[in-house]
C-alpha cells in the first residue's frame, strides 16, 4: 500500500530521472542513468559516449602530429640545405673577390634594415607576374592569372 492507501501497480519500465525526482544532484553528476539501468550491468551511456568522443580527439591529434612532424622534417631539411648553399656562397666570396667577414655583416645588417626593421630577418614581399602584371603573394611559383611560371626570387630555391 502507497500513502493514499491505493494499491501501486509494478512499473518495469526504465525510469527517467529528473530534478523533479529527487535527483537533481545525481542529474546534474551524470550518476542517474546508472540507478535507472543498473540492473543491466551498470551500462553509463554517458561514459560510452565521453569515451568514444575521446577516442575520437585522440584520433585527430595523432593524425595532426603526424602530420607536423612531418612538416617539421621538411622544413629542418630546408634550413640544412639553404646552410650549405650559404656557406658555398660565402666560400666562393671570400676566396675570388677577397670579402672579409666584417664586409658580409656590414652587408647582412644593411639588408636587414631594408625592410623597416633590424630583426634578423627579410620580409616576404609579393610577387609581380612578369607576363600580365598580377600580384601574387610571396613563394607563388605560378600565376594564378595568367599561369606564367614565376622564377625563384633566391637562386638556391627550386
Amino acid at each position: 500500500e502507497v500513502a493514499g492507501r491505493l494499491v501501486r501497480e509494478k512499473d518495469l519500465r526504465a525510469r527517467r530521472g529528473g530534478a523533479g525526482e529527487c535527483h537533481a544532484l545525481l542529474l546534474a553528476a551524470r550518476e542517474l542513468v546508472r540507478i535507472g539501468f543498473g540492473e543491466l550491468g551498470e551500462v553509463d551511456l554517458f561514459q560510452q559516449f565521453d569515451l568514444y568522443d575521446q577516442r575520437r580527439r585522440d584520433t585527430q591529434l595523432e593524425d595532426r602530429s603526424r602530420k607536423d612532424e612531418s612538416e617539421l622534417e621538411m622544413l629542418r631539411r630546408h634550413v640544412e640545405k639553404m646552410a650549405l648553399v650559404h656557406q658555398a656562397l660565402y666560400d666562393l666570396l671570400k676566396g675570388r673577390l677577397g670579402i672579409t667577414d666584417e664586409e658580409l655583416r656590414r652587408k647582412v645588417r644593411e639588408l636587414d634594415r631594408g625592410d623597416g626593421a633590424e630583426d634578423g630577418k627579410l620580409s616576404a614581399e609579393p610577387v609581380v607576374c612578369p607576363k600580365c602584371k598580377t600580384t601574387l603573394t610571396a613563394g607563388a611559383l605560378n600565376c594564378y592569372s595568367c599561369g606564367a611560371t614565376i622564377a625563384p626570387a633566391l637562386p638556391f630555391e627550386p
